[in-house]
């Protein structure tokens, strides 16, 4: 659930989700945040009066505010408002300890919900790195709209090797 960056990104969110291959190499990795993702102060509007822009927005999942300013000589002008909402359609918050020892076992878990859009069925998997898996690592899911969904693997920290010390006079 955490700490997993696949070597092939998916720029875009969702465009590799209809072809095969491992559930977590499908994850996108989110870096481009702006505050502002779009400013041009001279677009040139025809005589109709309408201009279409396509606009490519950053990651941030929020509320973008839109405005638009329209000048044609000193006494023409407006001005328009609106709202852009950016959201993904799952979200998965992790639900793990913040320190665990070599030894310890604890249930790594994440509560999932849908946030966009309908639910419907899918699945959730675990890769795991320093700790062992106790129960299955990838589950089948049946998502649902405004019901939380609690994903879970018991877990057990592994216990690193010890190794052996050589001194100068021996070992210990």
């Amino acid at each position: 659930m955490v700490g997993y960056l696949p070597f092939a990104e998916n720029p875009g969110g969702d465009s590799g989700a209809g072809e095969g291959g491992e559930l977590l190499d499908k994850v996108t990795v989110r870096k481009n945040f702006k505050t502002v993702p779009y400013y041009n102060p001279s677009i040139l509007v025809g005589a109709s009066g309408k201009v279409t822009l396509k606009v490519a927005l950053p990651d941030n999942l929020t509320n973008f505010k839109l405005r638009a300013k329209a000048v044609s000589g000193g006494n023409r002008f407006g001005f328009a408002t609106g709202m852009i909402a950016v959201r993904l359609p799952l979200l998965v918050q992790p639900a793990l300890p913040r320190f665990v020892r070599p030894g310890d076992s604890f249930v790594a878990a994440g509560i999932g919900r849908v946030v966009e859009g309908p639910g419907g069925p899918g699945s959730a998997e675990i890769r795991l790195a320093g700790v062992k898996a106790s129960g299955a690592t990838k589950q089948a899911l049946a998502w649902k709209v405004s019901q939380p969904l609690r994903i879970s693997v018991p877990v057990e920290v592994e216990t690193p090797p010890t190794t052996r010390r050589v001194s100068c006079c021996g070992t210990r």
